[in-house]
């Protein structure tokens, strides 16, 4: 992109557009992975520190969201963002050939 379009890089990708983007993806994962704040319980055992346990009752609620930020975090989010990201770029360098006067 860079080598066939070196004009048009800087306005494909502007600073503000990453942290934008950078920023987006941020508050994601901070939401995906505040599940153990209602998943997990401290207990305190004799003897030992206080340790963070998922009670008997919620294990399966525990998994289903470790199996979904797993999900999500590591393959639909990734993906999906590479995706949008191609596309647009793909997009912007067909709008802009398009409207270069043909010589």
């Amino acid at each position: 992109m860079a080598v066939a379009m070196p004009l048009k890089v800087a306005r494909l990708s502007t600073p503000f557009r990453m942290r934008c983007v950078v920023a987006v993806l941020a508050v994601i994962c901070v939401a995906l992975s505040l599940f153990p704040l209602w998943t997990l319980n401290v207990q305190e055992f004799e003897g030992e520190l206080p340790a963070c346990v998922y009670p008997v009752e919620r294990e399966e609620e525990y998994h289903m969201w470790l199996l979904v930020v797993r999900r999500v975090g590591t393959l639909a989010l990734p993906t999906t963002l590479l995706i949008i990201c191609s596309s647009l770029i793909i997009y912007f360098m067909v709008r802009a050939h398009r409207a270069q006067p043909q010589v």
